[in-house]
């Protein structure tokens, strides 16, 4: 299980007060936010020495610069007041060099301001999610009270030397300890119940082959498992050993396990004693401790009600983490996936000295009074805090940024030294801001793609040779576009491993939610492929423009010119329902509108893309659930999509042989995450990002000349 939730941008035009699992949702709120802005405050702006901002400045009490020597603003500044410019150096912003913009007195800012700062956002609608209960199950109770397995006890000898005891049934023990080995758990014929009273460990310890590996538990079948057991120190949980034991790699496996962290145990850390520890589960932490710590990478979402809450710099956390309790909230590791905490302190840091994004998804902190950022984040932010500083590293190679929008409407917030600390693409709501230092940056949605400004060219001294570009025809505007192309359209990606580098092998992630960015672009990739279009350049209008240079910049240029993306400016990123995905393939495709059926079921009825859905499915690309709904209203995933974009290429009953007859199957292509998934996903998605010849076998080398999306030409789309 893993408990994703709905949490909208907050870019342009939606901010959402929560993020919550799919148990527990929290109605969208939605505020209207100020084109182009890139700083919103109640109060006043006070910039000391160097800065750069890309949008305008609202200010309900002014703007002041000082010593702003090397200072660049692209954008108008409102202010109930003219712009104070406090010395020379700051007289540099009045130059055509390092202004874009004017100065606006505005006697009415509340027509501005008074739609984010009348408190109605942060109101907190979450829920505690429950942990599962197991009351009422019927357990073998082990009698010996230390229960150990171990590679010298004498159970069973698996081929890589790994002894192993296996669990069948709900079982009872008052301590287990697995050294050198491995407990497998198999959940093959329902759910199992293991419960540990005092303590829960694994250990290395020579095999049966005499060579020293860690323990760990492996889980087997399709049911979900429940461990129910204290804390622990040093833990392999559900993972899978890769390669020679001698190597003591391990990879984590697809199994569907709930840990309900219990009182007790030798401590309140997991994963503390061993840094290569790894935990590969939904972890219900029910501790009632002061603290707890999280030192081990995680795949899998955290739920925890300890009061104070430490995630240790050299862990990563492959999913959510949800923090009930009001103490403080500290992150220093990497984080996959979304925070919600309820924490009055919150600190994201950076102890590691990480160059990448630390936290790649949104975070909501309702009840925070300080916050704190000093590592790299990708998403966006809601806090009630009232002091939010921005501050990095004294190497200025390891900043502190956000590519987010921030809404603090109660915070003052400082932005520190050390260059290129500050918030990118997207907005900053907060009561006040103050810039300190050297470089300090805010990009709103007229971000600047470069790092510095650009010079204007110098008089060329002779007349350039043009070189025509060469007429390309333009797609057809109303009917059809058909797509029966060989190439591959998806492709997945390669993760990063503890040790920051890229691996050699590769995630589909079938289970993930399709995005709005990645339908466009795929739509665009066999578009692109199937006519010959790639020199063809859409608009990046307003709503495209603050993703130039991006992956998916061109597909979702291709859609907005399509009309797709009413109501968004920008256009927001994120997971689409089935419905709006037919919409996607409607007006991405030209779809004929006659040959729409009416799918007769409930659940599309009243939903806002009947049309589309209507059209798709009298042309056959989509189907219902089977239980008489559409799932019109449902995110769709990854495999899903591939299902639907493989019936609409013709590619649904194609083979997955090469010509030399060799089977391709997903070691073929490096993928360790379908191993576990239904015959139908392995199937569509092998089929989804293979290439294949005009008699209908596996193409190998085209796939590779397809491969890391030469297709999506976005280095030449962003040449406006």
């Amino acid at each position: 299980m893993r408990m994703r939730k709905v949490l909208s941008s907050l870019l342009a035009c939606s901010i959402v007060a929560a993020a919550i699992p799919v148990f527990a949702q929290i109605p969208e709120t939605v505020v209207p936010t100020i084109d182009n802005a890139a700083v919103v405050v109640q109060e006043g702006v006070n910039a000391h020495q160097s800065m750069r901002i890309e949008g305008d400045v609202y200010a309900g009490e002014g703007v002041k610069f000082d010593n702003a020597t090397h200072d660049y603003l692209d954008g108008d500044i409102i202010a109930p007041k003219a712009v104070d410019y406090q010395d020379e150096y700051s007289a540099i912003l009045n130059t055509e060099t390092n202004r874009k913009g004017v100065d606006k007195v505005e006697s009415d800012m509340g027509q501005y301001l008074d739609q984010y700062f009348s408190g109605q956002y942060l109101v907190d609608n979450s829920t505690k999610p429950v942990a599962p209960s197991y009351a009422g199950v019927n357990f073998k109770k082990e009698s010996n009270s230390w229960f150990s397995v171990n590679g010298w006890s004498g159970f069973p000898v698996d081929g890589n030397g790994y002894a192993y005891y296996t669990i069948s049934q709900s079982t009872e023990f008052e301590s287990l300890n697995v050294q050198g080995a491995k407990l497998v758990i198999d959940a093959s014929a329902g759910p199992i119940y293991v419960k540990v009273n005092q303590s829960l460990s694994t250990s290395s310890a020579n095999n049966a082959n005499n060579v020293n590996v860690a323990g760990y538990i492996e889980i087997k079948g399709d049911n979900p498992v429940y461990l129910i057991a204290p804390p622990a120190g040093d833990i392999f949980l559900n993972v899978v050993p890769v390669g020679n034991p001698a190597d003591k790699k391990f990879d984590f496996a697809n199994g569907n396990v709930t840990w309900i962290v219990t009182d007790g145990g030798w401590s309140s850390a997991i994963g503390s004693t061993d840094t290569n520890a790894k935990v590969a589960a939904n972890i219900f932490s029910e501790t009632g401790k002061d603290s707890i710590t999280f030192n081990a990478p995680i795949r899998g979402d955290i739920v925890t009600n300890a009061k104070n809450v430490t995630f240790g710099n050299t862990s990563t956390l492959d999913g959510d983490i949800y923090s009930y309790g009001t103490g403080t909230f500290s992150f220093d590791g990497k984080i996959v996936g979304d925070i919600v905490t309820k924490a009055t302190k919150v600190e994201l840091k950076n102890s590691g000295q990480y160059n990448d994004d630390r936290i790649t998804g949104n975070i909501n902190a309702i009840n925070a009074k300080e916050y704190s950022v000093g590592c790299q984040m990708r998403g966006n932010t809601v806090t009630s805090a009232e002091t939010f500083v921005i501050t990095g590293g004294a190497n200025t190679e390891y900043v502190a940024n956000i590519k987010g929008t921030v809404y603090a409407p109660k915070a003052d917030v400082k932005i520190h030294a050390t260059s290129d600390n500050g918030i990118r693409r997207g907005q900053l709501i907060a009561k006040s801001l103050d810039i300190f230092g050297e470089g300090a940056v805010i990009w709103g949605h007229a971000k600047n793609p470069d790092d510095e400004v650009t010079p204007a060219p110098a008089e060329p001294t002779e007349e350039p040779v043009v070189t025509p570009e060469p007429t390309l025809e333009p797609l057809p505007s109303d009917e059809p576009i058909e797509l029966s192309g060989g190439y591959a359209y998806i492709f997945g990606d390669e993760p990063v491993d503890l040790e920051g580098h890229q691996t050699d092998w590769v995630n589909m992630a079938p289970d993930r939610k399709v995005s709005r960015e990645e339908v466009s672009a795929m739509i665009m990739r066999m578009i692109d492929q199937e006519y010959d279009t790639t020199g063809l350049k859409y608009e990046l209008s307003e709503k495209v423009a603050i993703y130039s240079g991006l992956w998916y910049a061109r597909g979702l240029a291709y859609m907005d010119s399509k009309n797709a993306f009413e109501g968004m400016n920008p256009v927001w990123l994120g997971p689409v329902s089935r419905g709006e995905v037919a919409k996607l393939i409607v007006l991405g495709l030209n779809l004929d509108a006659e040959k729409a059926v009416d799918t007769g079921m409930a659940d599309v009825a009243d939903n806002m893309y009947k049309t589309y859905i209507n059209i798709v499915y009298g042309y056959g690309y989509m189907n219902g659930r089977g239980d008489g709904t559409f799932g019109a209203a449902d995110y769709m995933t990854r495999a899903e999509f591939c299902v639907l974009f493989n019936n609409i290429i013709g590619r649904t009953g194609m083979g997955l042989t090469t010509a030399d007859g060799t089977e391709v199957t997903a070691e073929t292509y490096s993928i360790m995450d379908l191993g576990d998934s239904a015959d139908w996903i392995v199937d569509a998605m092998l089929k989804a990002t293979s290439a294949y010849d005009n008699a209908g076998n596996v193409d190998l080398e085209l796939r590779q000349h397809n491969i890391r999306n030469i297709l999506d030409n976005y280095s030449g789309q962003t040449e406006r």
